[in-house]
């Protein structure tokens, strides 16, 4: 049995990294510090101490790839926003602000590197159950405050009124971790192979319930629709699906700038209108918001962070009219108003195409289709959400296609995604070819055979 399988069958380590994200989450929810978060570094120092026992360097090699590779984005934003805060005569307590907002993003590709390392892809479980586990305990924690008649009340309105949240409900909005379910519901319902059929469905169940517990809406409908996508992608050859993902995600690109230009220009705020949509006040927050940018190559943005300090400026000159909002709830606009013009294609070419591009390259089909799906799944929540710096759904984001990358016998993710020509014979005898893609290509013709009905010549 190899280190890391050791490392995934150990109890004590599972549950030392499991309550310790628990812990983080409980903390970091109005229960201790707004740093709580930085409790999860316990679990890098772990995966140091490790290697330096072991010295099991197994894995390092894909492990410090992924890191850089999401890495090089926040390195860009931080070293961009300082040439701006200098240009600008930034104070340095505002560029302090800055750099500590970006430390805990660095925190969390440390938290990446530390599950893949230890556990490979039994690290998507170990960090589920760490956040369910907080999650809970929130719900239990909160109990005493309420009385049960409030508590009652609080569930009722809830379940009839499409989600309303007050009282005890209110109490369980954790945004940050309910977005991360999202992400594991598209992984345990169509990637997880590791686990016995109870458990995938215990998983799937749990992290059901606590997503309708979180109930954001953006979140269910994106996720619905990428479930939906993971079905019929799988329907697909291989070459199909390159095809189709591909062209998603530079629509994608081209969506998010017309999305923000139809902000710009009121063309969204008219077509709510007419649709007679609720838009609960950001009529008046983009209003407010408009004369921070402009549509233009010669916009260069604002800075990192700079987002917040416009938010105090609009509540200083009295716009609570938008709802209460405190933040700008569309990262769309927040990029674009911090990196500019050329930074916010920048941004969207980084996020959607060269990091789908990386993955192919290096490992194949199965970890693509993964990342992309999860990918456009917290995509798609940056219209109307500021999920985009969320401390754990953004690790979530990285960590479930890392650790699938690194994941033990499962032949589809192991390839080096080289594309290998395979003659077939249908069942009515006509030959036909089609591209199959893993390191172990006979174990991967096997499998797209029994799903076509095919028999390999």
């Amino acid at each position: 049995m190899s280190n890391l399988q050791n490392r995934q069958n150990s109890k004590i380590l599972a549950a030392f990294y499991i309550v310790c994200f628990a812990l983080a989450v409980v903390l970091d929810s109005g229960f201790g510090s707004s740093n709580a978060k930085a409790i999860t570094l316990v679990t890098v120092i772990l995966a140091a101490a490790v290697i330096f026992i072991t010295a099991d360097f197994n894995n390092l090699g894909n492990i410090s790839g992924f890191m850089v590779v999401y890495g090089i984005w926040l390195t860009v934003v931080l070293v961009y926003s300082f040439i701006i805060w200098i240009l600008n005569f930034e104070t340095v307590s505002y560029m302090m602000r800055g750099c500590s907002k970006i430390v805990f993003q660095f925190i969390m590709i440390l938290n990446i590197f530390a599950a893949a390392y230890l556990f490979g892809e039994k690290g998507i479980h170990y960090m589920f159950w760490g956040l369910a586990l907080g999650n809970l305990a929130i719900a239990l924690v909160l109990v005493p405050r309420y009385p049960i008649s409030e508590i009652v009340s609080s569930v009722t309105v809830f379940l009839t009124q499409g989600g309303t949240a007050e009282g005890y409900m209110k109490g369980l909005e954790i945004h940050d971790v309910t977005f991360t379910y999202g992400f594991f519901l598209i992984y345990f319902i169509f990637f997880d192979k590791i686990s016995s059929k109870k458990m995938k469905v215990i998983n799937i169940i749990l992290a059901l319930f606590l997503f309708g517990l979180g109930f954001k809406r953006i979140a269910i409908a994106s996720c619905i629709l990428m479930l939906l996508a993971a079905w019929g992608l799988e329907k697909l050859t291989p070459r199909v699906q390159f095809g189709i993902m591909k062209t998603i995600l530079i629509c994608g690109v081209i969506f998010s700038f017309l999305y923000l230009f139809s902000i710009k220009y009121n063309i969204f705020m008219m077509i709510m209108d007419k649709l007679g949509v609720d838009v609960m006040g950001r009529n008046v927050l983009y209003g407010a918001v408009d004369k921070y940018y402009k549509i233009s190559p010669t916009y260069i943005g604002h800075g990192f962070e700079y987002v917040h300090m416009m938010m105090a400026e609009i509540r200083q000159e009295g716009g609570k009219a938008f709802n209460g909002m405190i933040d700008l709830h569309n990262d769309f606009m927040r990029v674009y108003i911090e990196m500019g013009f050329w930074g916010f294609f920048a941004w969207g070419w980084y996020t959607l195409i060269f990091q789908y591009n990386w993955i192919k390259s290096k490992f194949g089909l199965e970890t693509v289709r993964l990342f992309f799906l999860c990918e456009l799944y917290i995509f798609l929540t940056y219209m109307t959400d500021n999920t985009l710096f969320y401390f754990y759904t953004g690790t979530v984001l990285r960590l479930i296609p890392m650790c699938y990358a690194l994941h033990i016998g499962n032949e589809n993710s192991l390839g080096k995604g080289k594309l290998k020509r395979k003659l077939v014979v249908l069942n009515d005898g006509e030959k036909s070819e089609f591209e199959i893609l893993s390191k172990r290509g006979e174990e991967s013709v096997t499998l797209y055979k029994k799903k076509l009905n095919h028999k390999l010549r």
